[in-house]
């Protein structure tokens, strides 16, 4: 039971604390953090892309468990800078179980490099005080076939495409890029 848990606050200076600060560190309900699936939690995603040797949108997102955005556009992307937004909470909480239902923190650190003129996406999912970062590089083969359609999803989460553009999906090759035949470019 919760109230175990708080022993020491006793007298009638702690009544408010032991009310609200027992009350949210307990889920509000007595039930222990982490008892229930929908219990809040300590939740924090980012999603960086990087340049590639052509025109692909440079920028990063972070997203809080509270459903702030934080986007930073760098090149290729219809708005540079700093900018805010809210999203529901509840999206964002049930993208981190999404990313932990995909096994994303026992995935590798690191997907390298097959090619050298993709952009690479950096993620990182922190809940609960833990903390996983995954670098994956476009081109790598070796990746988890989860992991692009889960980036993709951190972008429509933070609804990044007022920021990126919406003629240019986040992550895609500029149209003057050539196309992908498939082959290796010489």
């Amino acid at each position: 039971m919760c109230r175990q848990r708080f022993p020491h606050l006793v007298g009638i200076g702690f009544l408010f604390t032991a009310t609200v600060g027992g009350a949210a560190a307990c889920g509000g309900d007595g039930s222990r953090p982490g008892d229930s699936a929908s219990a809040p939690r300590d939740v924090r995603i980012t999603l960086e892309r990087t340049p590639c040797f052509g025109s692909c949108p440079v920028y990063s997102i972070e997203i809080d468990g509270t459903g702030k955005v934080v986007y930073d556009g760098k090149g290729f992307v219809e708005t540079k800078g700093r900018q805010e937004a809210t999203v529901p909470a509840g999206e964002v909480q049930a993208l981190a179980r999404e990313l932990e239902a995909a096994g994303y923190m026992g995935w590798r650190d690191n997907y390298p490099l097959e090619a050298t003129d993709h952009a690479s996406v950096i993620t990182s999912l922190t809940i609960d005080g833990r903390t996983k970062r995954v670098e994956h590089n476009l081109s790598s083969r070796t990746a988890p076939s989860q992991l692009e359609p889960l980036e993709r999803k951190i972008d429509d989460v933070a609804r990044s495409v007022r920021w990126v553009g919406a003629n240019r999906p986040a992550g895609a090759p500029s149209k003057n890029a050539p196309p992908d035949t498939g082959q290796p470019r010489r």
